[in-house]
């Protein structure tokens, strides 16, 4: 096959082409184009573990927008080839491979997992597949393992760390402690923020991590002074808010009945992390109430979303929850 000046195929050239009349919708397809095959869009997402959920909204957004474009865009069909790769890097270039070599896609779009990711855009970057990430952060993505044909649609693991550190060096503040899980992506962001607030003439005293995805933070705290219980620091921090003036505070459900003895009955609490019976302990959440248990805990107003969105009928879903308080 006649290889172009850039290296890529005819073939490939002809599907970057493709995949960025379906990124932008806009009506430049020819007959002849408006005819053609459906456009493959392999899915590497974790449909299952940790991530399972945030693999699902993504593909559920783009089975939405897909549908109110009626089924296709630019005049090409699009057809979604869907891999689960359960969050776990070592599945990455199996999978990765059977979209690309076996499924034949056209487009490949993933993942939430950076280590899947990085295994995933290896491949990509030696295929030239047109390669969308539209959630994995580790910096090397568009770093080190940077392609013509890779674009990612969110964020790098840093870049809230950089913005973080210079604003904290316009806010005058000269020393700091970082606390963050220790996993590539606590590591990444935290190394933004050393990046510009060193630069800017701050200092790092000390960098403490805990394993991820531990949500035991006591000893941790304790490192910075903190002596208190986690519970009596939250009411204390409440109490706080409430002294200058605020209105309320978002806190964790476990500790919505202590804050709401200790702030009185008009201090608004709003609550996330909140989970029907028969979904505790089956997502990221760990520290979480039912609907009824945080309401009775003195919750003013309860942030409910996964439990709504990701399920088959939302509406249905809603209602039972309203129905439970």
């Amino acid at each position: 096959m006649t290889k172009l000046v850039s290296g890529l195929s005819r073939r490939r050239l002809l599907t970057l082409a493709g995949a960025g009349a379906a990124s932008i919708t806009l009506p430049l397809a020819r007959p002849a184009i408006a005819q053609a095959r459906p456009l493959k869009v392999g899915l590497l997402m974790p449909y299952s573990g940790t991530f399972g959920q945030i693999g699902q909204y993504m593909t559920y957004a783009m089975e939405l927008y897909l549908k109110q474009k009626g089924g296709s865009l630019a005049g090409r069909p699009i057809t979604f080839i869907k891999l689960d790769d359960e969050s776990e890097p070592p599945k990455g270039p199996e999978l990765t491979t059977k979209l690309v070599q076996g499924e034949k896609v056209d487009i490949l779009m993933g993942t939430v997992h950076s280590g899947v990711a990085m295994a995933m855009s290896k491949i990509a970057r030696e295929d030239g597949i047109p390669t969308i990430i539209p959630n994995a952060g580790a910096n090397d993505l568009t770093r080190a393992l940077c392609a013509k044909n890779i674009f990612r649609t969110s964020f790098a693991n840093s870049q809230v760390g950089l913005a973080t550190g210079l604003a904290m060096v316009e806010a005058g503040i000269k020393k700091v402690v970082t606390f963050t899980w220790k996993y590539a992506a606590g590591e990444e962001s935290v190394g933004g923020f050393r990046e510009t607030f060193t630069k800017g003439g701050g200092q790092v005293i000390k960098n403490i991590t805990v394993p991820f995805p531990n949500v035991e933070f006591q000893a941790a705290l304790a490192e910075i002074g903190v002596s208190r219980p986690v519970i009596e620091q939250v009411v204390h921090l409440a109490r706080l808010a409430k002294q200058s003036g605020l209105d309320g505070v978002v806190a964790s459900p476990q500790e919505t009945a202590a804050i709401r003895v200790a702030c009185g009955p008009d201090f608004q609490i709003v609550t996330p992390g909140i989970r029907p019976a028969d979904q505790q302990g089956k997502d990221d959440q760990a520290r979480t109430l039912t609907p009824a248990e945080a309401m009775k805990a003195g919750s003013t107003y309860l942030v409910i979303g996964r439990p709504i969105t990701g399920a088959p009928n939302p509406r249905e879903a809603a209602e039972q929850i309203a129905a439970s308080l």
